[in-house]
């Protein structure tokens, strides 16, 4: 970060970097005019909030590990009732098995969503929010799960 081009690449300072990621306290120890001395209190902040910092990021990783996970298990499950189809069409015998299996998926994503553990930054929804929003939709599995009923031709919804 001790280089000329930071500011230009990252199009913040050092210490505003700080400040958002560790705190405005930190920060103003980094501060070429402020007051702060380096000192073994200061120091200790600083490694705290590092390890904070490190324990949050390890926590979201994490959290996008199961995401993937969990969109995997359902692109699996979604293949496999696709598998079954003929064509577009489902027959009398078969719809509610259909149906049944794209309502336990349905089920089972939101189930993902209500055991996910709040943080401050986030929870289940604001995750898809966040991770989604450039996509058209913030359920992708859901959106995938409703299309898939609306498009089978006999489909009883």
């Amino acid at each position: 970060m001790s280089v000329d081009h930071y500011d230009d690449v990252y199009g913040e300072s050092l210490v505003e970097h700080v400040a958002a990621e560790l705190s405005v306290e930190i920060a103003a120890g980094l501060e070429r005019t402020g007051h702060l001395q380096f000192t073994n209190i200061y120091k200790r902040a600083l490694l705290s909030g590092i390890d904070s910092a490190i324990d949050q990021r390890e926590t979201f990783c994490a959290i996008l590990d199961g995401e993937r996970e969990s969109l995997t298990q359902s692109r699996d499950t979604l293949v496999a009732v696709l598998d079954e189809l003929d064509g577009t069409y489902v027959s009398v015998g078969t719809r509610t098995e259909f149906a049944d299996a794209l309502d336990e998926l349905a089920y089972s994503r939101q189930e993902t969503f209500a055991s996910r553990t709040a943080s401050p930054r986030t929870d289940g929804h604001d995750l898809c929010a966040y991770l989604y929003t450039n996509c058209g939709w913030t359920y992708p599995v859901l959106t995938a799960v409703a299309r898939l009923r609306g498009t089978v031709n006999g489909m009883v919804t």
